[in-house]
């Protein structure tokens, strides 16, 4: 068999799949970050959805559309109680940032 290959160019966009911890640690970022923070193609499942809930638990303004979520950070928390869900991520970030609050908190997961 001949085969003849021609030089050409490859056009078109790819979306990578999203990464459920690279998601959460979005969102620990910016819980603490200054400004709003863009998290562009988040992994939707329970462990990010959780570490979202955290955070706004905390204090920052969540919102969440199709392909991004938003996070304005906020210091006073809104909940004395943070659950993680099963997520151990989730756990080990947002306990040392929970612990920078002035209120007594307590963990549910």
């Amino acid at each position: 068999m001949k085969l003849t290959i021609y030089p050409s160019e490859l056009f078109g966009k790819l979306v990578a799949p999203p990464s459920k911890s690279m998601t959460q640690r979005a969102i620990a970022a910016g819980l603490l970050a200054e400004g709003l923070t863009r998290i562009i193609n988040p992994s939707v499942c329970n462990d990010s959805l959780a570490a979202l809930q955290m955070a706004s638990d905390l204090g920052a303004c969540t919102e969440m559309n199709v392909h991004e979520w938003l996070i304005k950070p906020g210091n006073k928390p809104r909940q004395n109680e943070l659950n993680c869900g099963e997520s151990g991520l989730a756990m080990r970030m947002f306990a040392p940032i929970a612990s920078l609050s002035d209120v007594p908190l307590h963990s549910l997961g």
